[in-house]
């Protein structure tokens, strides 16, 4: 009886030590110490590590958990699985987790059998019945049988096809050790496991990629999703999707599963609808031998009003082939972008940048954009992330670039017309007449200008004036190719318009040259403009060239027309002012001779009374100098040798009326003798100087004809020692007529002088 009550009592207290044992373990795997910022940090670096280039989506339960517990379940056993479902319930506070004495949706069986090992065998799929069936050899110490049940349910909540890898700073963690036996109960797994149930594991999930990533994925939403500066196209209604098409229950399934994670990361959420309801997201899968897909989205006021989704798939393919087509068309409905993008922005195995659905990753990626792209303060990320990377001034360069392309180009014109304006103003920009110096200058001003513009240009355009400042060396070049090409135009141009080639010839020639100088100055224009070298800059500068010389053309053909009428006119025109000008001509030089022959009778009148040989001396001369005049009327030109024998003739007539009183003199080089000037120019300035000079004194007269020439100018002066001109030397009307004479013949290249002293004298000056 003694042995019996101690051998009693040395098997409870054993059964004590061993229920103590098992509690102190269960404590201490329990939920355990909140982890700290760094360890968590390691927690989601390691989860982001495990869900990376996964070929299954993660699976959790979404419904209560109900365990049923078979096979060889000791009073042990099931002392740590209530203690372990504590647990679960803190990390999984909103589900139900609970013993039931039914078959649940997980069952947990356990069988003892030989020989020692570990078989577990996991049936079900996502929100279904997960089994659970190990075998493990006999005579496992509590511990072992605590890490078995310890790592069996962990994977039964985590039916994804986990992919248990070694990880540094998470040893022992049931999540990076492949046998039972290493794990130590870590407390980074029920952290783990809190995460990947929670709620809000999506959005933690994607915001929580590593900054390198986060970046590039950025830089991908600049490019493909706001690339115009705009808001991301997404929907901004209520998502209401409708299924239509060959959907089983398990496609079904997945797809509701794969709409609650997603609908964690938008504010709005969607909505499943009936065949009878209107959807604006409509998915449709028919069943066939290939894989077919459409694709269609209807886009207004910047935001998706309705998207259209039509895929086939075979009917052999494997549940993880429907989930990747499944996952793909979903994300890339939700959203509108550009599959045109740089290698840069590229990010391999996003679902936005493969292009069909089997090089689908289910990366964090996917997420985070499909996140960014929903969310409500979406342009302020958009603007830390880009001031971030770009800076301040690119930003507002790339936010408002269609506004700055505006002010700029308005701001160029209004600039360009100022400064044209003020050169015009100040008649730089006038007509050449072919002379190089002037169009160099007016050039050189013109490419000022351009650079000028230019630079303000692209300063505004860009935002940016140091920048811009840049570019100063490589527009130098160009101006200097400007210069040339424009140059060599000038210099073509004046050969050709100077030259006497017919018509049909120089229109050809004006052809090529304005073809050749034209194209290339609109391609060192458009190098200049856009910076880069491409088909394009040959190939829309000859466009453009091939129209400036259609219309150079057209305006060379009217220019012709207009300058062949304008000749014609100018031509009749000087016939008729030339036919006016010899009637004039004639007309005052034959109002010389009437006027002379007043003067000279009235002479004779005077000396018929008291001396009558003067009057019949005087009469003859009259006579000679008649003939002289007479004889000659057809003629405008005499030489200075005929004209001045005429006025000698003329003087002898007046010095018969004078007599003693008059003395004269001439003095002309010989060899100016041959001069031609026009006939009776001299005669009215010596009858002046008699009529006006002379003939008011009572004092002997002297007159004297000096003629000389002064580089082109023929100089003719008459002098005399008559009273000073009181009016100027238009005193008299014959001095008036020879002033028209010359104006008539030469312009303004002859003139008529005066003045008065002790060397009064009148003049005219003529081109010889």
């Amino acid at each position: 009886m003694f042995f019996f009550g101690k051998t009693f009592k040395f098997f409870v207290m054993k059964r004590l030590f061993v229920l103590i044992v098992l509690l102190v373990g269960c404590i201490c795997a329990s939920f355990g110490t909140p982890l700290t910022s760094e360890q968590e940090q390691l927690a989601w670096k390691f989860i982001h590590e495990c869900l990376r280039n996964r070929e299954s989506y993660l699976n959790r339960y979404s419904k209560d958990i109900q365990i049923n517990l078979k096979g060889d379940i000791t009073a042990e056993d099931s002392i740590q699985i209530k203690e372990l479902i504590k647990d679960f319930r803190k990390a999984i506070p909103h589900l139900k987790i609970e013993l039931s004495r039914q078959p649940g949706n997980l069952i947990l069986e356990l069988n003892e059998k030989q020989p020692r090992e570990v078989k577990t065998t996991m049936y079900g799929n996502n929100n279904s019945t997960t089994t659970c069936e190990m075998s493990y050899p006999v005579g496992l110490t509590p511990l072992q049988r605590k890490q078995l049940i310890y790592g069996r349910l962990f994977y039964a909540f985590t039916i994804s096809g986990w992919r248990q890898k070694p990880f540094p700073g998470l040893e022992g963690s049931f999540f990076t050790e492949e046998r039972d036996q290493n794990i130590s109960f870590s407390p980074f797994d029920f952290y783990i496991l809190e995460q990947l149930y929670s709620p809000f594991f999506m959005v933690r999930y994607a915001k929580g990629i590593d900054g390198n990533l986060a970046e590039t994925a950025w830089k991908s939403i600049r490019w493909k999703f706001v690339s115009d500066a705009n808001d991301p196209v997404v929907f901004r209604d209520a998502i209401k999707i409708k299924l239509e098409g060959s959907f089983g229950k398990t496609d079904l399934d997945y797809i509701k599963h794969l709409v609650d994670e997603v609908n964690v990361l938008l504010p709005q959420k969607i909505q499943f609808v009936d065949e009878t309801s209107t959807a604006n997201l409509i998915f449709r899968m028919n069943l066939s031998v290939g894989v077919l897909s459409g694709f269609s989205q209807q886009i207004k006021q910047g935001s998706i009003k309705r998207c259209e989704v039509d895929f086939s798939m075979p009917k052999d393919s494997s549940d993880v082939d429907m989930k990747k087509v499944f996952y793909y068309h979903l994300y890339r409905a939700l959203v509108q972008f550009s599959s045109e993008s740089g290698a840069t922005q590229t990010i391999s195995g996003c679902v936005f940048d493969v292009d069909k659905p089997e090089s689908v990753s289910y990366r964090s990626v996917d997420k985070f954009i499909l996140y960014k792209l929903y969310s409500p303060d979406f342009k302020a990320q958009f603007k830390d992330f880009f001031v971030k990377i770009y800076g301040a001034r690119a930003y507002y360069q790339y936010r408002y670039a269609d506004w700055l392309r505006i002010i700029s180009l308005f701001g160029s014109f209004v600039l360009a017309i100022l400064l044209f304006s003020i050169l015009i103003f100040l008649k730089v920009f006038r007509k050449h007449n072919w002379n190089l110096r002037v169009f160099i200058v007016q050039l050189v001003c013109g490419v000022f200008i351009y650079d000028l513009i230019f630079l303000f240009y692209l300063s505004v355009k860009n935002f940016d004036v140091a920048g811009t400042l840049k570019n100063f060396p490589s527009l130098l070049i160009n101006d200097v190719a400007v210069v040339v090409l424009a140059l060599y135009f000038f210099v073509i141009e004046k050969r050709i318009f100077q030259s006497s080639l017919p018509y049909r010839k120089k229109l050809v020639l004006i052809i090529l040259n304005t073809l050749s100088v034209s194209y290339f100055f609109l391609v060192l224009l458009s190098m200049s403009l856009f910076s880069g070298v491409n088909s394009d800059i040959y190939f829309y500068p000859l466009l453009f060239a091939l129209a400036i010389t259609t219309i150079r053309i057209f305006l060379f053909s009217l220019s012709s027309i207009t300058r062949t009428e304008i000749q014609q006119k100018d031509h009749e025109l000087s016939a008729l002012r030339e036919l006016h000008k010899q009637a004039e001509l004639q007309s005052l030089r034959a109002k010389i001779n009437p006027h002379f022959l007043y003067n000279a009778l009235n002479s004779i009148a005077s000396l018929a009374t008291t001396d009558a040989a003067k009057t019949e001396k005087m009469a003859l001369a009259l006579s000679d100098f008649f003939k002289y005049a007479i004889n000659r009327e057809q003629k405008q030109m005499n030489s200075l040798a005929e004209e001045l024998n005429a006025i000698r003739t003329y003087l002898e007539i007046e010095k018969v009326r004078f007599g003693e009183r008059l003395s004269f003199s001439i003095d002309c080089p010989d060899e100016l003798l041959t001069v031609q000037i026009p006939q009776l120019l001299i005669q009215p300035l010596v009858e002046n100087a008699i009529k006006h000079g002379l003939s008011t004194i009572t004092e002997n007269g002297c007159l004297r004809i000096v003629i000389s020439q002064i580089g082109k100018q023929l100089k003719i002066r008459v002098h005399d020692n008559g009273p000073a001109f009181p009016d100027g030397p238009l005193v008299g009307y014959g001095i008036q007529n020879t002033q028209e004479r010359i104006a008539l013949l030469y312009g303004s290249e002859a003139a008529v002088n005066w003045k008065n002293g002790a060397e009064k004298y009148i003049e005219i000056s003529i081109p010889v």
